[in-house]
């Protein structure tokens, strides 16, 4: 696609959106499960990487039930494995409201099976593994407590391709994350999203894949 036709498409949507904030790419944080108390949700967001923040949740609230025991094992064993990816993803997120995208969000357009996919995306750059893993660790809040397990470029991703084209997948970076203040439900702490590099707006996810 011309230059001069994405700034056109891009000039559009922010005259349309001006004035406003970006619909749809901002949802409260799910806190209903698995239901830790409010101390050790102040403790943890604060910092769900160190094992003295495990070690001083479970002394301010010793009476946990057993999902909640479980979710505090298990992020602390995840943040142990995945220490590197915990502390990226730690200074990544800074609200406390997820804001992953919809096709409303400056940098996305409908894809043709009405998905988001990435507006004049760009080739990859420099330095593309830490700073696509910043940018899915930072469209989550804090309360979610993201780790980053993985990332690489979205080429041979079938997903990406039957939703957004050739292009967008070869300009693409899915990172998976887990989000600990989910566990232990596999299904809701399993995090996997799509990234691209744009002109304006940096990196940033387009896609929830899981």
């Amino acid at each position: 696609m011309l230059p001069a036709v994405c700034a056109l498409r891009r000039f559009v949507l922010l005259a349309v959106l001006a004035g406003t904030a970006v619909l749809g790419i901002s949802v409260p944080a799910e806190s209903a499960y698995p239901g830790r108390p409010a101390k050790v949700e102040r403790i943890l967001e604060q910092d769900w990487c160190r094992p003295a923040s495990y070690a001083r949740a479970r002394r301010v609230a010793p009476t946990l039930n057993l999902t909640q025991w479980r979710n505090l094992f298990e992020s602390e064993r995840l943040a142990r494995r995945y220490r590197d990816g915990c502390l990226l993803a730690e200074a990544a997120a800074h609200g406390r409201l997820e804001r992953l995208p919809s096709t409303g969000a400056p940098w996305t357009r409908r894809g043709p099976h009405g998905d988001p996919c990435p507006d004049c995306a760009l080739p990859l750059g420099t330095s593309w593994r830490r700073e696509a893993s910043r940018a899915a660790a930072a469209a989550e809040g804090r309360p979610r407590g993201p780790i980053v397990i993985s990332r690489h470029r979205a080429l041979h991703d079938g997903r990406i391709r039957y939703a957004c084209g050739a292009t967008a997948e070869d300009r693409s970076m899915v990172v998976a994350l887990s989000l600990t203040g989910l566990l232990p439900s596999a299904s809701l702490s399993e995090r996997v999203v799509a990234v691209a590099r744009f002109p304006r707006y940096g990196r940033r996810v387009y896609l929830v894949l899981h």
